[in-house]
């Protein structure tokens, strides 16, 4: 494997049909927040099953976890993109005024693709097929605090099929060569 170092973007589109990846409607995710970004791919969640009659352990059973997730914070207050991780708005008109979703939890499924800072003449590039997003504004405003105000969210990879219904792995990366 090749080490990774920083986050070259984060981009969001509207879910691809059948488990694909989308193949327009990128939006950027610009200003990251300097160290805001984290990725987790839990381990398995692993259940031990005994019997009454014998001992030890009879089987290992594999169950259903959380999915990998990508979180993430950006400086720029942009509506359009505001819109996009609060609404699901991906062709969204605003230039100036973003309005909250009247249900505040709201939840969206967007594409998310992360790209890594180049390394050693590759970079990582980290799919979520489908993704649940959450969205929030955050951080304190201090008249001395070094803190912005920031549009954050968090994506979890959730199940994705493709056109005959079966199941598709709902995340992937990949090592890309850099010219």
């Amino acid at each position: 494997m090749f080490p990774v170092k920083g986050v070259e973007s984060i981009e969001f589109a509207p879910v691809g049909a059948n488990g694909t990846l989308p193949a327009a409607g990128w939006v950027k995710f610009t200003d990251i927040e300097d160290g805001s970004v984290s990725f987790n791919v839990p381990e398995a969640t692993l259940t031990k099953v005994r019997v009454e009659d014998k001992d030890g352990v009879w089987a290992i059973v594999g169950e259903e976890g959380d999915g990998a997730s990508v979180t993430g914070k950006s400086l720029n207050l942009d509506p359009k993109i505001a819109d996009l991780l609060f609404k699901g708005i991906a062709n969204s008109t605003a230039t100036n005024k973003f309005e909250a979703p009247i249900n505040s939890a709201n939840v969206v499924n967007l594409a998310v693709r992360v790209t890594s800072r180049p390394r050693l003449g590759h970079k990582m590039v980290f799919v979520i097929l489908n993704g649940a997003v959450v969205a929030r504004i955050e951080n304190p405003l201090t008249k001395t605090g070094a803190e912005f105000l920031s549009l954050g969210f968090t994506a979890e990879a959730t199940a994705v099929s493709d056109a005959d219904g079966d199941a598709v792995a709902p995340w992937y990366y990949e090592k890309v060569a850099v010219a």
